[in-house]
């Protein structure tokens, strides 16, 4: 898990929907399974970002670096904020680009929403029915 000062914060009530099915949908609800949604404020609720990082596989410290690239901060903010220098970012992002065939920032970002959009479908979330 991301450290105390690196973890979003949650802002207002969260909501649950429980195999939630769109009006005049009628895929039904077979294998829908409860999923937070995180209120406006933040990218991923907790458990969203604990279980993308978990399904890619990366390291705390790689999640960490990734997770304030997703909020707009530059490496030189990142390497600040972690504690690391700027070449340690780079070279974390670089790892991320090598393991997952990405050539920069733009293609990890796209990755992670891909992945989200992918996991959601298959727990008929409201986000992208």
């Amino acid at each position: 898990m991301l450290g105390h000062k690196q973890m979003p914060r949650k802002i207002g009530q969260s909501h649950l929907f429980s195999s939630y099915r769109k009006p005049g949908n009628d895929r039904g609800t077979a294998g829908c399974v409860n999923m937070e949604i995180g209120t406006q404020d933040e990218l991923f609720s907790p458990s969203e970002w604990s279980e993308i990082v978990d399904d890619l596989g990366i390291s705390q410290r790689q999640a960490e670096v990734v997770w304030h690239l997703l909020h707009g901060r530059s490496d030189k903010q990142i390497a600040r904020q972690l504690g690391l220098s700027v070449g340690t970012v780079r070279t974390h992002l670089d790892r991320l680009f090598l393991r997952f065939g990405l050539q920069d920032r733009a293609e990890l970002i796209i990755l992670i929403f891909h992945h989200l959009r992918k996991k959601c479908r298959l727990t008929c979330c409201p986000l992208f029915d």
